[in-house]
């Protein structure tokens, strides 16, 4: 195994135990052990337990989004607002054990140490809303979305909490809330959901929006 192969194993199991205890719940004999490495060479990678924390919040928000060059190129505009829209509900919906170990980080941080989230929202999920930001704005001057009484920094930030509220409901297996239709569906039911909030007409969802090709843009 490659030193780079290596410290992959290591942030995987990082990420995963962070996820569940914080930092301060976090033992290095724990992350060791989790990785499967000794400390010894847990340390040879990560000089402490902090740096190896810094390091497994920067690929976790690397690694939920970082296919989202393509969309983040787009210029804004109404059509960009439904692609972002999606793309958000996606990253955020979709099933995987990073985007669950993703959610519970984000919920921890939120009720301790805010230390996860401030990165996220700054890093990853907060750049996506300033995109989303601009595209509601462009939108506006378009006649998309209705310019009487119109906040796009306040509907940004109302889209992105919707689906991160959305989230943790999904984690256990069977999920919380049986909601009757499978993913796929309730991601477009979500994105449509935001849409209309962001005041988006149905003539204007109809025609912009075809979940089945934006699927394929996010991955």
């Amino acid at each position: 195994m490659t030193n780079e192969d290596r410290r992959e194993l290591i942030l995987k199991a990082a990420r995963e135990l962070f996820a569940r205890t914080g930092l301060e719940g976090a033992r290095t004999a724990q992350l060791a052990k989790a990785a499967g490495v000794s400390e010894r060479l847990l340390y040879k990678h990560f000089p402490s337990k902090e740096a190896l924390h810094e390091a497994a919040l920067k690929s976790m928000v690397d690694e939920i989004l970082g296919g989202g060059s393509r969309v983040m190129s787009l210029e804004p505009s109404t059509s960009t607002l439904v692609v972002l829209t999606h793309y958000l509900v996606h990253v955020l919906l979709v099933h995987s054990p990073e985007r669950d170990a993703h959610v519970r980080a984000i919920l921890r941080s939120l009720a301790g140490d805010t230390r996860f989230v401030r990165y996220a929202h700054a890093q990853g999920v907060g750049l996506i809303r300033a995109k989303l930001q601009k595209c509601v704005e462009a939108a506006i001057a378009a006649g998309d979305i209705p310019k009487k009484g119109a906040r796009p920094r306040v509907a940004s930030f109302l889209t992105e909490a919707l689906v991160e509220g959305v989230g943790p409901w999904l984690m256990s297996d069977p999920p919380v809330v049986d909601f009757g239709i499978d993913r796929e569906s309730l991601i477009e039911e979500v994105t449509r959901f935001a849409l209309r909030g962001l005041g988006l007409g149905e003539e204007t969802i109809r025609r912009s929006y075809n979940p089945k090709a934006l699927a394929l843009l996010a991955g």
